[in-house]
């Protein structure tokens, strides 16, 4: 579990290797990238509670896999959750506002074979194993107080739960940019970030079930130092780009 643990920490890792330092000229504000990943659990996960209680961030994953928009295809080989309509807002700064008709859809993963692990716990090292790392990326933000609203979660489900790429993973402060998230609205200042790149890990739950709240938080205590240390070791032998969702195959 610990091995497969660390190898998918590994490549929620890879997810701020693909930033690109921007700066406007003339003047203007330093602007920045808006990455979303989005996930959506199954029927059983009604709340943050049950979310958290999932455990390691692996059982999170494996329970919640990515989703993407219709048309977006991952790569092949690569299991996830499915097509679904979803949309999000964001202003910037400067008051601009960007949907995820404006964003970058990034198609990726990454198989057994590239991370020289047995992820599903069969005993096998596959190349047919493979973790689908696709999302989103709005670029030209500018940084500041950025607001990420859910205009359209995917039907039958609501705003869960929000997890950032650890910081101990290497160079990014993405969780130190939260100001707030709640009932589908997320407040961030993005000038606490020093990689210009904020990645987002959404997860809905179903909606029509009792909750102890609206959503928020999830605990992210399951990620030990040691075990994200090892994670950013292993990335830089992979030299591949992505973040996180697997779903066994």
């Amino acid at each position: 579990m610990v091995r497969r643990l660390l190898a998918l920490v590994a490549a929620f890792a890879l997810a701020i290797g693909f930033s690109v330092s921007a700066f406007a000229g003339g003047g203007q504000a330093p602007t920045g990238n808006i990455a979303i990943m989005k996930h959506a659990c199954p029927e059983n996960i009604k709340n943050i509670d049950d979310f958290n209680a999932l455990g390691s961030f692996l059982n999170q994953v494996l329970t919640c896999p990515v989703v993407t928009r219709p048309g977006d295809n991952g790569p092949a080989g690569a299991v996830n959750g499915g097509h679904v309509d979803f949309n999000f807002t964001v202003m910037d700064s400067a008051g601009h506002t960007y949907t995820l008709d404006d964003a970058k859809f990034m198609p990726a993963k990454l198989c057994e074979t590239d991370l020289k692990t047995d992820v599903n716990g069969d005993g096998k090292v596959s190349a047919d194993t493979c973790v689908d790392i696709s999302h989103y990326v709005i670029s030209g933000v500018a940084k500041g107080k950025v607001t990420i609203t859910e205009s359209q979660p995917p039907a039958g489900h609501m705003f869960g739960a929000l997890l950032f790429t650890p910081q101990a993973l290497g160079a990014n402060q993405d969780a130190n940019t939260l100001v707030s998230a709640s009932n589908g609205t997320i407040v961030l200042d993005t000038t606490k970030d020093n990689d210009d790149t904020v990645m987002l890990h959404v997860y809905n739950f179903k909606t029509g079930m009792p909750s102890t709240g609206a959503g928020g938080m999830a605990n992210n205590s399951n990620l030990p130092v040691a075990g994200m240390a090892l994670g950013l070791s292993m990335l830089v032998g992979l030299g591949a780009l992505g973040t996180l969702a697997l779903r066994r195959r």
